[in-house]
């Protein structure tokens, strides 16, 4: 208990043979936090009442590191929580107990102590002006602390069960968070203004478990993420400046139950990656990086509006001077490679010397750039007017032509736009406004631009065409959304049903060993379901084998049966509160079983069905009446598709064919194509306009065919004329476990591009596949 495991930010794969070991205390240590300003030194607290502080170096990663502390402060009792002042060198900020002490690491002793808590302190934040510590305890209180001027000390009632809590500030404003528990076990957030302590901006309450939620907040982008110890999943929420305050963005579900979480500094990060935000998550064995990238068209420029100055590994005073009153701005640095190179890493700062004269803020680089850009201006003017008044006392006045402008730079493929040319200085002062229009979202007002030739839009690398859904996110929506616990689903309904659909309202799913059972659930009453005795649904009396919602009607349902029957059901308003036996019409569509029905796309009253007799037919259903029937199918009918237009019906078969009908004018085919080779499933659907059909399917082979081979197929033409330009685009059907793919397809391309994959246990969130 009393040492710690070293690792480097960057090390990966298995470490339990050369692991570095820090040889800390002599009893179990409590907590341990790395200092703001030097990336090496490490302060530890134990339970022997020690603290202390060890410089680590890249040097002694790879053996055990030294165990010569290069401070070693004895406390008064055993240190709980420990924290390095923000903002003044050598302050470090040590929970005792009920007490709360500051230490002067240079003089190794207290400056500051405070038991006004009644019990045992539980967390302790600094404001990042390093003026304000707030602290929760078991007392049940929220605590605001200026050891500088009492006067300002604030208490409030913080959550009512005192099992466990955490505080943290929001930056610098005037906001704070803290996580606990409520009076029912639950665990909780709650929002708070220090100007109106008493009153919580807003609250959540989640679900009972024992972990107290870990936040962790990253000011720069107002993201935070709660994470409890033995829990599998990551909410990450935005706070917001407005009601509500506080959003629920997402939820990265994992594998790993959780020890502790980290979040790693911004001077970490894969800026030009889009990172803004990565986790470590440490599990029993591991340790996991969970990434939070922001999808752009290029990561070839900075992209300033995602990553503005953030705190600069620097202190503002020394301790002294803090200890006096004395205040300071706080020092912020830019993330743009370009400008820090390697000065955002800070090694070997000593302990004491206070701030360096030369990290300035941002603006103020900002506005001696451009004080010094105007010196240079003015500076030029000045000698153009001298070198004029030189000459005109030599020659006579005289008009000269303006200077011609240079030609456009054309612009480099894969490369965003760029205001500033080759020629341009590395900075102007119109540079600077934009970019501070840019870091506070606004508009930049632009210049309306010369006409120019039009210069078409480069391609991608090889050649591949940009299509407007390429960055595309897909999310889990959040487990209140999700209906849950369904009993067991039906085995009986056949491969050319999907086995499942929704509209705007309601969804309907096979359920029950029998098969005669089609449970409708409404959207809106998520959560778990109800036992299978007690869910609303149809009782079709024969085995569903598929079904399909009115596109004209969110309350009315048909179901093929196995009899050859199609059954017509209508919801009543405001859902099914139990199990109906009697449809609102059922006839005879086929003299076996009726595989595949589907509602006209544009005609009201109107389906198709297919069947084990290898024909489609068409019925009206205000008469009942058969209107049309189609033939020309060798084998099983696996899957067929209405055009949105509703003229034509498309139909993939077991025969490895695909054909077109046109019900109105003919009974046959009209054109036929190739199919999927395989004969276990397949789907079909119209895309572009009715110009192509998307196929889905199986090939011959055991093994299932990949993505290299659909641009192969896409390239065989077997129909011409009715609009299909291209026909049998094939997309194989293949299984990544619980992946979902999405793919775009191009209007003037025989290429598919894969837009984005969504998995269930993704270590990254917002993550695209172009």
């Amino acid at each position: 208990g009393g040492n710690l495991g070293i690792l480097s930010l960057n090390d990966t794969g298995s470490k339990s043979k050369d692991l570095s070991v820090l040889h800390a205390h002599s009893e179990f240590i409590t907590d341990f936090d790395f200092c703001p300003y030097d990336d090496e030194i490490l302060a530890t607290g134990s339970q022997d009442h020690h603290i202390k502080l060890w410089r680590i170096t890249e040097n002694t990663l790879n053996s055990n590191v030294p165990s010569n502390p290069e401070v070693d402060i004895l406390a008064s009792n055993k240190v709980e929580v420990i924290k390095f002042h923000p903002q003044a060198d050598c302050i470090v900020s040590a929970v005792e107990g009920s007490a709360i002490h500051l230490y002067d690491i240079n003089k190794s002793q207290s400056v500051f102590a405070d038991s006004s808590h009644e019990d045992i302190v539980q967390s302790i934040s600094w404001r990042h002006s390093g003026d304000i510590l707030a602290s929760t305890g078991r007392d049940k209180k929220l605590r605001l602390w200026d050891p500088r001027d009492p006067s300002n000390n604030q208490v409030a009632d913080s959550h009512s069960n005192n099992r466990d809590s955490r505080v943290v500030w929001l930056g610098d404003t005037e906001q704070l968070l803290t996580t606990g528990f409520g009076s029912g076990r639950e665990r909780e957030v709650l929002l708070r203004d220090v100007r109106k302590l008493h009153e919580p901006v807003a609250s959540y309450s989640g679900d009972s478990s024992l972990g107290v939620y870990i936040p962790l907040f990253d000011p720069d982008t107002n993201m935070l993420f709660l994470i409890a110890k033995a829990d599998t999943a990551l909410s990450f929420w935005e706070v917001l400046d407005h009601a509500p305050f506080l959003q629920e963005a997402t939820k990265y579900l994992g594998e790993v139950q959780a020890k502790g979480a980290a979040l790693v500094p911004k001077r970490a990060l894969e800026v030009m990656d889009g990172e803004v935000n990565r986790i470590l998550l440490l599990g029993q064995n591991c340790i996991v990086p969970i990434s939070f990238q922001v999808p752009r068209k290029s990561y070839r420029d900075f992209h300033a509006d995602l990553f503005p100055d953030t705190f600069a590994p620097e202190p503002s005073l020394t301790a002294s001077q803090w200890l006096a009153g004395e205040k300071s701005k706080v020092t912020k640095v830019s993330l743009m490679p370009s400008k820090t190179g390697k000065s955002l890493i800070k090694t070997n700062h000593h302990l004491g010397s206070g701030p360096k004269k030369e990290i300035l803020n941002s603006s103020v680089v900002e506005d001696s750039v451009s004080s010094e850009l105007n010196k240079i201006s003015v500076s030029n003017e000045a000698e153009a007017e001298t070198e004029t008044e030189k000459t005109d006392s030599k020659k006579p006045s005289k008009p000269q032509p303006a200077r011609k402008p240079s030609p456009p730079i054309k612009p480099k493929p894969a490369n965003i736009e760029s205001k500033v040319t080759k020629s341009s200085p590395v900075l102007t002062p119109k540079y600077v406004d934009h970019v501070k229009h840019a870091f506070n979202n606004k508009e930049t007002p632009v210049e309306p631009p010369k006409k120019s030739p039009a210069v078409k839009r480069s391609t991608r690398t090889f050649g591949m065409r940009v299509s407007k859904f390429r960055h595309l996110n897909g999310n889990i929506f959040p487990k209140e959304f999700h209906i849950s616990d369904l009993p067991t689903l039906t085995r009986t309904v056949p491969g050319e049903s999907n086995g499942f659909d929704a509209n705007e309202k309601r969804v309907a799913v096979p359920i029950g060993a029998a098969g005669n059972f089609l449970a409708i659930l409404e959207l809106s009453n998520s959560g778990r379901s109800a036992a299978a005795a007690d869910m609303p649904g149809l009782l079709t009396s024969a085995t569903v084998m598929d079904f399909c919602w009115d596109p004209f009607d969110s309350s009315r349902i048909a179901v093929a049966c196995d009899t050859g029957d199609v059954q017509i059901w209508n919801i009543p308003e405001g859902g099914l509160q139990q199990k109906i036996e009697e449809p609102s019409i059922c006839f005879k569509a086929h003299s076996e079983k009726a595989s595949v029905v589907k509602f006209h796309p544009c005609a009201s009253d109107i389906i198709a069905t297919s069947s084990s007799d290898l024909t489609i037919r068409v019925w009206d259903l205000t008469s009942q009446e058969e209107k049309f029937c189609l033939q020309g199918h060798s084998d099983q009918i696996l899957n067929f598709a209405w055009s949105p237009d509703g003229q034509f019906i498309a139909t993939v078969s077991k025969d490895q064919k695909v054909r077109i009908f046109d019900p109105r004018n003919s009974s046959e085919p009209i054109k036929e194509g190739p199919g999927p080779q395989g004969t276990r499933g397949a789907r079909i659907v119209w895309v572009l306009n009715s110009a192509y059909l998307a196929v889905t399917g199986f090939s011959n082979s055991p093994t299932d065919k990949g993505m290299s081979s659909m641009k192969k197929l896409l390239s065989e033409t077997a129909l011409s004329g009715l609009g299909i330009e291209k026909f049998g685009l094939y997309l194989s059907k293949y299984s990544h476990g619980s992946s979902k793919y999405s793919h775009g397809i191009q209007n003037n391309s025989s290429e598919l591009e894969s837009l984005i994959r969504t998995t269930d246990t993704g270590a990254k969130l917002g993550s695209r596949k172009d």
